[in-house]
């Protein structure tokens, strides 16, 4: 069944958000060509040094090596150690952030896979 109900302003149930404001320079397509070259930049690098792990970098929120030591230095900051909260996606390379959390007490914030996206 299909949900005919349209996303609110961050892509949630209710009403929809205000339109986005147009900034000199930037609309909401140049933002995402721009985010999409970001991404293609840094699939692009972990391939060249052989960092993505299986299944590979593109076209995911990709797996890597030192994906724990990149945990254990977000652990290091002021805003890790300030937080009661925290939002993590649920992709192999967060797995050490989501351990790491739950360890220290932080209520940890994710979805659940294998459940489908709505769409508007």
């Amino acid at each position: 069944m299909r949900s005919t109900a349209k996303a609110g302003p961050r892509g949630f149930g209710g009403p929809p958000g205000p339109p986005q404001k147009r900034v000199l320079g930037h609309t909401p397509s140049l933002r995402s060509s721009a985010k999409q070259r970001v991404r293609e930049e840094v699939w692009a690098k972990l391939e060249e040094a052989r960092a993505a792990l299986f299944p590979g970098a593109r076209g995911r929120i990709p797996n890597f090596k030192g994906a724990a030591a990149a945990a254990d230095r977000l652990g290091e900051t002021a805003e890790w150690r300030n937080a009661r909260v925290i939002k993590c996606n649920p992709d192999a390379p967060q797995r050490p952030v989501r351990l790491r959390a739950l360890r220290e007490g932080k209520l940890v914030f994710s979805y659940m896979l294998g459940v489908p996206k709505f769409r508007q």
